[in-house]
């Protein structure tokens, strides 16, 4: 590999490292997002989700009918709401399709929404 093409791949991968960096001091040290209420967070869980996510047999056993039921469902035995950690809980990875199934189905949340949801619960998911 000639010098050229060596110190490309060398600051490809220092912008690689600084934007990993910048991504993770979000949710850790970083500057904490605006409290987020859930006021805002269930009017697109109403919109979006509760259609097939309610009653007695909701979508794959996960009830977002009401903040209880969000903050009691499982899936697959891991919390859909895990406050404070956006990254473990289970309703981040599935609008974000990092889960076992992007939701909800049809158009995906904006990037506007998706950001509500993430800083709802990285503020500790408060009613």
């Amino acid at each position: 590999m000639n010098s050229f093409a060596r110190s490309a791949l060398t600051g490809l991968s220092v912008v690689s490292m600084l934007a990993a960096i910048s991504v993770a001091s979000a949710y850790k040290g970083g500057p904490k997002p605006a409290a987020v209420p859930f006021a805002k967070v269930d009017k697109i869980i109403q919109t979006r989700c509760v259609g097939c996510h309610h009653g007695a047999k909701p979508a794959a056993g996960v009830d977002l009918s009401s903040y209880d039921a969000i903050m009691k469902s499982k899936f697959k035995g891991k919390a859909v709401v895990v406050a404070k950690k956006p990254k473990d809980s289970v309703i981040v990875a599935a609008v974000t399709g990092h889960g076992v199934a992007k939701m909800p189905p049809g158009p995906p949340l904006s990037a506007a929404d998706v950001k509500l949801v993430s800083d709802w619960i990285a503020g500790g998911a408060k009613k």
